[in-house]
């Protein structure tokens, strides 16, 4: 992709993010709104995609390989803590990103996410219970989207600590 394909790009998602955080709503967005505000044309957007759902299912997706490869990176030792300390920086940097994404992000999404994680955990730390790790990662999950949604007191840093003693926890 050349520079002033990716620029393009970039100005689109940081359009239909833009707009979802006034809007709250996907299907109240329109393409002539996304390219008005990333000042493009039209053509230029649909060079890269179909629709305004296409934007957001490939930011969701990028999100989540981008997590999923934060935790394959930091189980070096099986060191839980190393591994939620590294999910908890990751999500700080992507936060604005993850607070837009949770509005719109469809359960089918979610449930991708953590057969992925479930996968990924069993290849990193050998046979474990398949419902236990069901009902840990949905707790988890469950816990993180209620935090960007706005519907938790504690911080991304305090709910890393209840995670890392949750999953503790669940290992012995």
């Amino acid at each position: 992709m050349n520079g002033n394909a990716k620029k393009s790009k970039i100005a689109i998602r940081q359009a239909v993010i833009s707009l979802l955080k006034k809007e709250k709503d996907i299907s109240a967005i329109s393409v002539t709104q996304v390219v008005q505000v990333a000042n493009i044309n039209r053509g230029t957007f649909y060079n890269h995609y179909r629709n305004i759902m296409e934007v957001v299912l490939e930011m969701e997706s990028e999100l989540c390989q981008e997590l999923l490869s934060c935790i394959k990176n930091h189980d070096a030792h099986g060191d839980v803590t190393q591994i939620f300390h590294a999910i908890v920086t990751y999500l700080k940097t992507k936060e604005n990103v993850f607070k837009v994404i949770v509005t719109v992000i469809q359960q089918k999404q979610i449930d991708k996410m953590v057969l992925k994680l479930i996968g990924l955990i069993q290849s990193l730390y050998g046979d474990m219970d398949q419902e236990l790790l069901l009902f840990v990662i949905h707790g988890l999950a469950g816990m993180y989207i209620q935090y960007l949604k706005g519907n938790s007191s504690l911080s991304l840093d305090e709910l890393g600590n209840k995670a890392i003693v949750l999953v503790n926890k669940c290992i012995q």
